[in-house]
């Protein structure tokens, strides 16, 4: 892998932040929340080692002092001396030569330390006290000295479940307020996602593989959500947990003067965290070839299963199975060679901890360092490893989230979609002509439409003819805008249709097309789609004058019949009447019908070209036609051929000029007749 692809590509993170800011008020609540975690850590830590030091038979307040009093020579007065001896039972300060001994008072402490003592036991709850003294067994004070041990170690204690309370539910709050922000996060991508494809013009869907814009709103989605959901929280609790439980080793460590301690700390950090660096780039390399590889397997399933019927009839199960198992096998591989290198991440770091741990113990044990010094250091390097664990997870999230966010972003930078004006004009109605001047256009480099100029004026009834790939399809998909003109003019009551807003525009055409596609919905949803305001009563009225009731009637759902996905639960005529039906209860001005009879038997195409005859009425009729016998009636008919308008007439006028229309006528005659 080159430099440049290893360096850390900070747009995408920022880009990704960019949608975090819209929840900052929460974002900073869990912040708050992962800094109480961090400060009980520290809180705790510090009761573990006041418990250490409760629980030490170590320490001045447990040495026994003697008080005497003396004739010291060179002294008017006698004079005090305390004496202290050590566990030993030998005395650590020693009489004078000379000094003669007047009273001796034997006493652990000093009586106003005793008596300060005293009180603090006396201010606890008389049955706070009983609950120690008696029901827990513990001796609140020494005995010979008086000191409190047995109290502060209680203290100790509650405060030490107090804060790892505290700790506890700060995180969960942490956690739960992080989730929220990432699942949130990645449904604002997803809903953006989204959004950016279905505004794409035809032109992007035609040449884009659907698996690979299913892959991108799912699987890669799915990354960034898992990932950002546990990484925010990760990422603001972690790096707290850690600071605070270094700085608590850091004052322990100054407090027991071991400074050396802090440069064990200081050097043992960059190792145990140099795994991370060590496998990032290659892991992210994996990550998004797996990601690449698995957007190849859904897209190669989709369109096999499409077109499984095809795949059926020339007997290719097997080799769509062999070519499916040869993708799904190469994702297999990509996706181990990625989780190899996140699975080496956690046991690398986790030698490294152990290992600086061990160098930890072992120069205690060479110091000659005790428990009460070891235990709360070995309990702050196990409170740090977790936090530290997260890190690595975060690294390895962010590395395979920062892969999949650049696939993602990748669809967002998109420029295929058919941009609206800012101040669009709304056509409420269609009230004079479409006027076609100078109409270019070009797909995949190849001129589909050249200068065609054409004039078709309200209420009549135009077809477009010729053979496949003629260019007659892309006119109805350049007046829809489907596709954006690349150059020449298309307007509608003199307005150019690039000034009109999209909604307006749409709302003057209704399509049947010759595949109808269906929701996996009911006879109703797909009846009444984009029509939200339709009555129960205008979608019967457009089933009846469609057709539609023969079957709708059959069903025992009546209008709440599940059409499956794409209708296939209906034939071919019963969506072509669906499709009749929803035209109808648009109710547009114009009406553009591409070749909706063609697919149909006889006797189902009698039954569709009634309810098609009850949808045209007075409309401006836009008819894309294959089978010239269906649109003989036209008004116009424009003959296309390779892009331009070879000649237009009515049917009797083309027959007469004796040129392509009638070739086309002659051709199709034939072959019905031979047919018969």
């Amino acid at each position: 892998m080159s430099k440049v692809k290893n360096k850390i590509n900070w747009a995408i993170y920022w880009r990704l932040f960019e949608y975090v800011k819209p929840y900052k008020g929460r974002l900073i609540l869990g912040l708050l929340c992962g800094f109480t975690a961090a400060f009980a850590i520290l809180g705790g830590l510090g009761q573990v080692s006041s418990l250490m030091e409760s629980v030490s038979t170590k320490g001045e307040s447990s040495k026994k002092v003697d008080e005497l009093i003396v004739d010291r020579a060179g002294s008017d007065v006698p004079v005090a001396v305390k004496r202290t001896r050590n566990d030993e039972g030998e005395y650590e300060e020693t009489l004078q030569v000379g000094d003669r001994v007047i009273s001796k008072l034997d006493r652990s402490i000093d009586e106003v330390q005793r008596k300060s003592w005293d009180d603090q036991v006396n201010k606890v709850p008389p049955s706070i006290r009983d609950f120690l003294t008696q029901t827990c067994k513990l001796e609140l004070q020494d005995p010979e000295t008086g000191e409190p041990k047995g109290l502060f170690m209680a203290m100790a204690a509650v405060f030490f479940l107090l804060f790892f309370l505290l700790k506890n539910m700060a995180t969960y709050a942490n956690r739960y307020i992080m989730r929220w922000i990432g699942f949130k996060v990645v449904t604002d991508i997803r809903n953006d996602l989204f959004k950016k494809l279905t505004n794409q013009s035809m032109e992007f869907h035609n040449s884009e593989d659907i698996g690979q814009m299913m892959s991108r709103c799912t699987q890669d989605a799915n990354v960034i959500k898992n990932a950002i959901s546990e990484n925010i929280g990760r990422l603001t609790r972690g790096p707290v947990e850690i600071i605070a439980v270094s700085g608590f080793i850091v004052w322990f460590s100054i407090q027991n003067q071991l400074l050396s301690l802090v440069l064990i700390l200081f050097v043992g950090m960059p190792v145990c965290l140099m795994p991370i660096f060590l496998l990032g780039g290659r892991l992210k390399k994996y990550a998004k070839k797996s990601m690449r590889n698995v957007a190849l397997v859904l897209g190669q399933m989709q369109e096999t299963l499409s077109c499984v019927r095809v795949v059926k009839a020339h007997n290719m199960e097997s080799y769509e199975q062999k070519t499916f198992n040869a993708t799904n096998d190469n994702f297999f591989k990509s996706l181990m060679k990625s989780m190899k290198y996140e699975l080496m991440m956690a046991p690398l770091t986790e030698f490294a901890s152990v290992l600086c741990i061990f160098v930890l113990l072992a120069y205690c044990y060479v110091q000659g360092i005790g428990p009460e010094v070891i235990v709360p250091l070995v309990f702050a390097a196990q409170t740090a490893y977790k936090p530290l664990k997260d890190l690595i997870k975060v690294q390895a999230n962010l590395i395979k989230s920062i892969a999949a966010a650049e696939r993602i972003f990748d669809y967002m930078d998109l420029d295929y979609e058919i941009k609206e004006k800012e101040a669009p004009i709304e056509l409420a109605s269609f009230n004079e002509s479409i006027r076609f001047n100078q109409v270019s256009f070009s797909y995949t480099g190849q001129k589909t439409i050249d200068q065609v100029s054409l004039t078709i004026k309200k209420g009549q009834y135009v077809a477009f003819v010729g053979e496949a790939g003629s260019g007659k399809s892309t006119i109805v998909n350049m007046l829809a805008r489907f596709y954006d003109i690349h150059s020449g003019s298309i307007k509608i009551d003199g307005i150019d249709v690039r000034d009109l807003s999209h909604k307006s525009l749409h709302d003057l055409i209704g399509f049947v097309d010759q595949v109808t596609t269906l929701f996996n919905n009911s006879i109703q949803y797909n009846v009444a789609y984009g029509l939200e305001d339709a009555s129960e009563e205008a979608i019967t009225q457009a089933a009846e004058k469609a057709d539609m009731m023969s079957f709708v009637n059959e069903k025992e759902e009546g209008f709440d019949f599940e059409v499956g996905a794409k209708g296939v639960k209906l034939s071919g005529g019963q969506r072509q009447r669906v499709a009749i039906a929803r035209a109808l209860l648009k109710n547009p001005s114009i009406l553009v019908l591409d070749e909706a009879t063609s697919a149909l038997d006889n006797i189902t195409e009698q039954t569709v070209q009634k309810a098609i005859n009850e949808l045209m009425g007075d409309r401006t009729v836009i008819a894309i036609a294959h089978r010239l016998s269906t649109v003989k009636d036209a008004d116009c008919i424009y003959v296309m051929d390779k892009g331009v308008v070879a000649e237009f007439g009515s049917h009797d006028e083309l027959l007469v000029k004796k040129g392509l229309y009638t070739k086309l006528w002659n051709t199709q005659f034939t072959e019905q007749q031979e047919a018969r």
